[in-house]
């Protein structure tokens, strides 16, 4: 099942409304920040819960996020520049 729904709400700090929209692909939900450009992508984990799985921009630099068995972070990947990549891990 895909849909999309344009969400907006006042931004108490700037003097227009923030505008985002939120994707569900049918694997995932793709939420997009209309002032930022960036999609952020959920995935799911229980019937009711989300994750966040990934950062993106438009030129398809991101940031990934790996959990444990616990559903804690374990991992943070920063894929911006192409044939390079940084890692980081937590415990």
């Amino acid at each position: 099942m895909k849909f999309h729904y344009d969400l907006e709400s006042p931004c108490t700090s700037k003097s227009f409304w923030e505008r985002m929209t939120l994707t569900n692909t049918g694997e995932e939900y793709h939420l997009f920040e209309h002032d930022t450009r960036l999609i952020y992508v959920f995935e799911q984990t229980t019937e009711i819960k989300f994750r966040l799985k990934e950062v993106r921009n438009e030129q398809d630099h991101h940031i990934q996020f790996a959990y444990n068995l616990k559903g804690f972070l374990s991992q943070v990947t920063d894929r911006g520049n192409v044939g390079k990549s940084k890692k980081w891990i937590t415990y």
